[in-house]
C-alpha cells in the first residue's frame, strides 16, 4: 500500500468521523464532510484504475521487438505483422486516439 493510499484512507476516516456539536453550521459541515468522503472514495478508485492501465501500457511499451518470434505479449501492427514498442507505440496510439476524437460528432 502506498503512502498516498494511506493518506487518502486517513483523510476519509477523518471525514467519516465528522464534527461534534449541534446546530445548522455543524450539520452543514458534516454534510460537506460526507460529500468529501464519497468523492475521495471515487477519486481513489479512479486513480487505482488509471494506475493499472498505465502499468499495462508499460508492459506493451517495453516489449522486445523480437517478441513475435520468441513468444510473449506485445503490441503489433497488422497486416505488416511487426512488433511496435516504445516511442513508435506511443506515436501510433496517440494517432488512433486523435482519429477517434475527430470521428465523434
Amino acid at each position: 500500500m502506498t503512502s498516498q493510499t494511506t493518506d487518502v484512507q486517513g483523510l476519509m476516516k477523518a471525514c467519516q468521523r465528522g464534527v461534534a456539536g449541534k446546530g445548522p453550521a455543524i450539520e452543514a459541515a458534516n454534510n460537506l464532510l460526507a460529500e468529501c468522503y464519497g468523492l475521495l472514495g471515487k477519486l481513489a478508485a479512479e486513480n487505482e484504475a488509471l494506475r493499472k492501465d498505465a502499468e499495462r501500457y508499460r508492459v506493451l511499451r517495453q516489449a522486445d521487438v523480437d517478441t513475435i518470434q520468441n513468444g510473449g505479449l506485445f503490441a503489433g501492427l497488422v497486416p505488416d505483422n511487426i512488433v511496435i514498442n516504445d516511442h513508435d507505440l506511443d506515436r501510433r496510439t496517440d494517432a488512433v486516439i486523435a482519429e477517434r476524437k475527430e470521428a465523434k460528432p
